[in-house]
């Protein structure tokens, strides 16, 4: 659902950025398909994915850059 967003946005025209958390860092691959900034909480990474090496499209980043992204933009969606 997140990357088929992601990738609509960002086909029309939209800069798209997505912040990973829980088990959404395991469709971290995925996302980075879509064409959108990727971003994921370095510690659910670490936590779900264990010493694997993150997509080098993505972002690692914790709840901080996610405040960030949010402060900046105009829109701001919650997948569940």
């Amino acid at each position: 659902m997140v990357s088929g967003l992601a990738a609509a946005a960002v086909a029309a025209g939209h800069e798209a950025k997505v912040f990973l958390l829980g088990d959404g860092v395991l469709a971290a691959e995925q996302v980075a398909l879509s064409g959108a900034s990727v971003a994921h909480c370095d510690a659910d990474w670490r936590w779900r994915r264990g010493g694997e090496m993150p997509d080098p499209r993505v972002f690692r980043g914790s709840l901080r850059d996610l405040a960030l992204w949010c402060r900046e933009a105009d829109r701001v969606v919650q997948c569940r």
